[in-house]
């Protein structure tokens, strides 16, 4: 239970700067579409939480989509379905090496909060 408290407290102070300052110049609030997993999966209240936060204290709408996990976010993001989205640590890294199931299909324009330090990439 502390563990995920500290790694919720954690996220919530990456992302809710990021999602401050991109709001159009202030016309109003930055909105964006946040997937995470199945309304059943334990990623889906995580990431309502995480958006609770990012509004309560930036100037931002986050909308949490209900999806098919970390695989499909990726997809969804790459399509531009959502803005941001999560997965685990070894499909982001194949998303971003074009391997396994993303095998010819590199992933240039994601970006991540945390990286398991064991994984040796550039990404």
């Amino acid at each position: 239970m502390k563990r995920g408290f500290v790694f919720l407290i954690i996220a919530v102070l990456i992302v809710v700067p990021l999602l401050v300052g991109c709001g159009a110049e202030g016309r109003g609030r930055f909105t964006a579409i946040m997937g995470s997993s199945s309304l059943g999966g334990s990623w889906y209240p995580m990431a309502s939480r995480m958006a609770g936060v990012a509004m309560t204290h930036g100037d931002v709408i986050v909308t949490v989509q209900a999806s098919g996990g970390g695989m499909e976010n990726i997809r969804l993001m790459a399509q531009g379905q959502y803005h941001m989205g999560l997965a685990e640590p070894n499909v982001a890294v194949e998303a971003a090496l074009g391997t396994g199931a993303f095998r010819g299909n590199v992933q240039h324009n994601m970006r991540y909060l945390f990286r398991e330090s064991l994984i040796k990439s550039n990404i």
